[in-house]
């Protein structure tokens, strides 16, 4: 993502940035993601997983934004259909 520096505790999306809110919520958003922050975006999961409870905010827990929080959601959620559906990469593209 290419937009401005965001203020509020974020990993990978700024809750005060309205862009950003926007494409945590779907799975098309998530699709602007690059490489590196999809990756980010994985991480995240991969941590939020490990530790679901955490403390009582993802700020305090995993420095992430509630945006973050959404998008973790949502890539979850395309994981499990993914890996249900049994679709391949190269149909994928």
């Amino acid at each position: 993502m290419t937009h401005a520096v965001h203020e509020k505790p974020r990993r990978i999306f700024g809750d005060d940035c309205e862009e950003c809110v926007e494409r945590a919520k779907t799975l098309p958003g998530l699709g602007y993601l690059d490489e590196f922050n999809i990756r980010a975006l994985a991480d995240l999961a991969a941590e939020v997983e490990a530790d679901p409870y955490g403390e009582d905010t993802p700020q305090k827990s995993f420095g992430a934004s509630y945006a973050d929080m959404k998008a973790v959601e949502n890539l979850r959620l395309a994981g499990r259909l993914v890996f249900r559906s049994g679709i391949t990469e190269g149909v994928c593209l």
